[in-house]
């Protein structure tokens, strides 16, 4: 019988940029009078709320292409507000402008950022917008000074600025102008958020397997895995971190498996989008200590497939797997 598919890594069509190093690390080699010195890039990030920022361009565009870790603070994906074009300046919408000259009035002047020059898109008619679009046509814009510019900054989740700091050994992250050391950034972070130690362990476990591990905030879960980057080729998994205690293995509670109807729904939506769900349990021994990242060590990871088994189709699969062994 014909061995089953479980899953499909499916590659985009049409990509436009070269697969750079998985990891941002930048090595220097230098030398003095007597011996070679290789030495390497950090980077510095700020502890925020609900994530670490970056705001050097530089190294923005190093962490991001060099791994995708983390997302523009005003864009989708790569931070690129203002950098498409070096020679124009940047484009923003009619209704960001407008946004801004509501933000800037109701600030005082002395502490506002100095005005910047940007192109405003065009509001268009009522006339205009009936009309049938043509593919051709391109938006007008007009120049004009931001009154209220605001720098974009790349987002990293927590366990990817941790990853960073303590897999990788490049990023320097601060709080309130003090460098944070790895004990004392662990121990902010399991204060920040919830269930940290176990969200950090999973995603350790697969960015050292290869994956490209993103939010999958948008699907209903908690990671979505690539093959090399979003660029390349769309997510194949869908992960649910799962806490399980003591040698009962007793699972913590999580609302989003309240039922089997809920489970089977994100199952659906998942593979709707051609993504694979994956369990990942993280099992706990009995005592641990989770106030040290050392703890990552004693933790056990057991990775799950859930798919929708649907009789029309398996038992079509079944039939021409049956008919292929007796030709």
């Amino acid at each position: 019988m014909a061995a089953t598919v479980l899953f499909e890594i499916k590659k985009k069509q049409r990509v436009t940029t070269t697969k750079k190093s998985p990891f941002p690390l930048i090595f220097h080699l230098g030398c003095d009078d007597k011996q070679s010195i290789v030495t390497w890039q950090f980077y510095r990030g700020t502890l925020k709320p609900d994530g670490v920022e970056i705001g050097t361009p530089e190294e923005m565009k190093n962490l991001y292409y060099m791994g995708y870790f983390g997302k523009g603070s005003l864009s989708r994906s790569a931070p690129n507000k203002g950098t498409a074009n070096c020679n124009l300046p940047p484009k923003m919408s009619n209704r960001r402008y407008e946004r801004h000259c509501r933000l800037a009035s109701a600030e005082a002047p002395e502490k506002r950022d100095a005005p910047r020059t940007v192109l405003v898109k065009q509001e268009e008619d009522a006339d205009t917008t009936a009309k049938a679009a043509d593919d051709t046509q391109e938006d007008s814009f007009y120049l004009t000074e931001d009154p209220y510019p605001i720098d974009e900054k790349l987002q990293l989740f927590f366990e990817e600025a941790y990853f960073l700091s303590f897999g990788l050994g490049c990023l320097i992250v601060q709080e309130n102008g003090k460098d944070l050391e790895l004990l004392e950034l662990w121990q902010r972070l399991c204060t920040l958020c919830p269930n940290f130690p176990a969200r950090y362990a999973v995603y350790h476990h697969f960015r050292t397997k290869g994956w490209v591990v993103r939010t999958g905030s948008k699907y209903g879960t908690d990671y979505l895995l690539y093959k090399d980057g979003p660029p390349f080729y769309h997510a194949t998994f869908s992960v649910l971190v799962r806490s399980t205690e003591g040698a009962e293995l007793r699972e913590t509670d999580d609302r989003r498996f309240r039922s089997w109807t809920s489970l089977g729904g994100l199952v659906r939506l998942n593979l709707n989008a051609m993504k694979t769900v994956l369990l990942c349990y993280v099992i706990f021994p009995s005592e641990v200590d989770l106030s040290t990242p050392e703890c990552v060590r004693s933790l056990r990871i057991q990775e799950t497939l859930v798919r929708r088994w649907a009789l029309a189709e398996e038992g079509e699969k079944v039939r021409q797997a049956a008919h292929r062994t007796h030709t």
